[in-house]
């Protein structure tokens, strides 16, 4: 498998890759373990025109990083993901306790907008990086930041010892310069992910997928591409080995579920919360599924589509 082999050669080059290959016993975000997205708090510096979690205004109770790192602690060994949000601007100091309590079982896997200066956090991040697998993964803003500045961060991680990589949203404002950007990462030596804009109101057009096709040099298909409008009955892990945790500690088992019942921007798809949810993991009622999930709804999220695996059954 060419993703694997890339995998490979690129764990013989940084330790932390090394050690999560082993970790999950060279099987990444598949089968073996669990899949955790976290969403601590739904706050951020950013104002992302094509953010869901931003225009959806989703308002929870929050528990400390302290309360998730002891609630997860009792899980079996899982990825977990820490997205929001923002998730450096965690209150109390709640990156470093989160990162300094949860347990080495543990694989960490932060998505940050990397607005943050290195220096503040860097001695935390490094013990943390010697204590756990632990990968940093900003994604990249156009629209928020300068492309030099926040690759010459990316480099200071990558330079202490991180495993990095970044990820831009291919968002039709910041189809002009797709390709400058890519080389500007590939020039740097450092991964950058293009991913659909996957919304109920958007689709790319014939040029604009022909541009993702060139830039991305693979395929862009169905609705990983575009949002599914007429989705089909799907299977998937989800509910079973991915889960969503939002800022209450209730988990849901996909983005998808979460927002057919909680966002006004996927009313056409409104859901019942029983549907999607399985408990929540601080008043004990958290139950993965036994089973497989089967539903209809669109997959919103590449995370999801990755980590879940939806195959089409009817």
């Amino acid at each position: 498998m060419k993703i694997k082999s890339r995998v490979y050669r690129y764990a013989l080059r940084h330790e932390s890759l090394s050690r999560l290959m082993k970790f999950l016993g060279e099987k990444i975000f598949f089968r073996d373990v669990f899949n955790i997205l976290l969403y601590p708090f739904f706050y951020c510096n950013y104002k992302c025109p094509y953010c869901i979690i931003r225009k959806s205004n989703f308002k929870f109770k929050e528990h400390s990083a302290l309360e998730w790192a002891n609630a997860f602690n009792k899980l079996k060994r899982s990825v977990i993901s820490i997205s929001g949000g923002e998730p450096f601007l965690w209150k109390n100091n709640g990156m470093k306790v989160f990162l300094e309590n949860i347990d080495k079982k543990h694989a960490i896997y932060l998505v940050t907008n990397l607005y943050w200066k290195i220096e503040d956090h860097l001695s935390y991040l490094k013990e943390a990086n010697e204590r756990l697998s632990l990968f940093i993964a900003p994604s990249f803003h156009p629209h928020m930041t300068d492309v030099n500045i926040f690759l010459k961060k990316m480099k200071i991680l990558r330079d202490n010892g991180f495993f990095i990589s970044s990820s831009l949203v291919a968002y039709p404002t910041f189809f002009p310069k797709l390709k400058y950007y890519k080389k500007k990462f590939n020039d740097a030596g450092i991964s950058l992910g293009i991913y659909s804009y996957i919304h109920p109101e958007f689709r790319y057009s014939d040029k604009q997928r022909k541009l993702l096709e060139q830039v991305t040099k693979k395929h862009v298909r169905g609705s990983i591409t575009d949002f599914d409008s007429n989705p089909k009955k799907k299977i998937c892990r989800a509910g079973k080995t991915n889960f969503l945790f939002v800022p209450s500690g209730d988990c849901y088992i996909c983005h998808s579920g979460f927002y057919c019942v909680n966002s006004e921007i996927y009313k056409k798809y409104k859901a019942k919360k029983s549907e999607f949810f399985i408990g929540n993991i601080f008043d004990g009622t958290f139950k993965p599924k036994k089973g497989m999930t089967i539903c209809d709804k669109p997959c919103s999220e590449i995370c999801d589509i990755v980590c879940a695996k939806p195959k089409v059954i009817g």
